[in-house]
């Protein structure tokens, strides 16, 4: 375990993941939980990934994102 991890106290099977990723999981357990469903907007940044979006569209979210260029 990185000493940065160890210092933090992050369990071993806790496992890297990005904004969009840990985003993403949020959105789905909050519709597995009955959360009712809204606007997804983002921040600029996460519009700039495809794969970002494209999951937003496969749990049937509507959004709208920047791509983060000028």
């Amino acid at each position: 375990m990185p000493a940065g991890r160890r210092r933090g106290g992050a369990p071993e099977e806790v496992e890297f993941q990005t904004k969009p990723e840990i985003a993403l999981g949020m959105m789905k357990r909050a519709i597995n939980e009955g959360v009712p469903v809204g606007v997804v907007l983002p921040r600029a940044g996460y519009g700039a990934g495809t794969r970002f979006r494209g999951s937003l569209e496969e749990l049937g979210l509507r959004y709208v994102a920047g791509c983060g260029q000028a």
